[in-house]
């Protein structure tokens, strides 16, 4: 009787475990992040509370953003976010019409009057930049990396991009505004050596995207509703500050 109890215990949780679908995303405060052994920031709250919507239980995976895209390509998981939409990701990933938000892509400099030169993508031509590792500033800034005319170095975490800028291994670290605005505030930097320039230099729509194989896609068209009906109810902006403080 004890071996039938443990058996049918064993199978429920296994069941359990299945019925979980599997996103990724990556270690990017304060959108996504690892707090206090739990998985925290404004994207990730706000794809939770879209998923909850329409009855999917979810297991949110925080890594490396190429390990995300590999994974989605092998139909590994059931989605990634927030993520942009690309040729090549077309290939392997169905991206819904509602975007998750924009990104809005800043420069991020040595704190003098330079900075705020740069108020168009022309004007990193030759520049060396600095972004997280595999992660996309957008069609524009991407096609100019591709052509060398921009020099691009990858860290896994925006404090080297950041360390990087004051001892004049990059020109500048490009980031969305938010993750620049968070990443200002909690480097140690005192003495204000760094700022954020006043124009933005791209703005990219970003997406919960599903894999070409997971069981979730005739969910997309109630998950677009939901997404629009969040946005309309700024249920992100509540969420700024609090998550501001979630992932640190």
């Amino acid at each position: 009787m004890l071996k039938i109890k443990i058996f049918i215990f064993l199978f429920l949780s296994l069941l359990t475990k299945n019925s979980f679908a599997a996103f990724y995303t990556l270690d990017y405060p304060p959108f996504s992040c690892t707090h206090e052994q739990a998985t925290k920031g404004i994207s990730i709250h706000f794809v939770r509370e879209v998923l909850k919507l329409v009855d999917i239980k979810e297991e949110i995976i925080i890594g490396n953003w190429s390990v995300g895209l590999e994974k989605a390509k092998k139909n590994e998981i059931d989605g990634i976010f927030p993520t942009i939409k690309t040729t090549e990701r077309n290939d392997f990933l169905i991206f819904p019409k509602e975007t998750l938000f924009t990104e809005n892509i800043v420069a991020i400099g040595k704190n003098t009057p330079e900075l705020n030169l740069i108020d168009d993508i022309s004007k990193l031509a030759g520049k060396k930049i600095c972004s997280g590792k595999g992660f996309s500033l957008g069609n524009k800034i991407d096609t100019l990396v591709k052509e060398k005319k921009i020099i691009r170095e990858d860290e896994t975490d925006v404090k080297f991009c950041l360390s990087s800028v004051l001892s004049n291994k990059v020109d500048y670290f490009l980031a969305d505004k938010l993750i620049a605005e968070f990443a200002l505030i909690h480097f140690e930097n005192k003495e204000n050596n760094l700022a954020i320039a006043e124009k933005i230099l791209d703005s990219t729509p970003n997406y919960l995207a599903f894999t070409k194989k997971s069981k979730y896609i005739k969910k997309i068209p109630e998950i677009e509703l939901n997404i629009k009906k969040l946005k309309q109810e700024n249920f992100i902006k509540q969420l700024m500050t609090k998550e501001f403080k979630d992932c640190f």
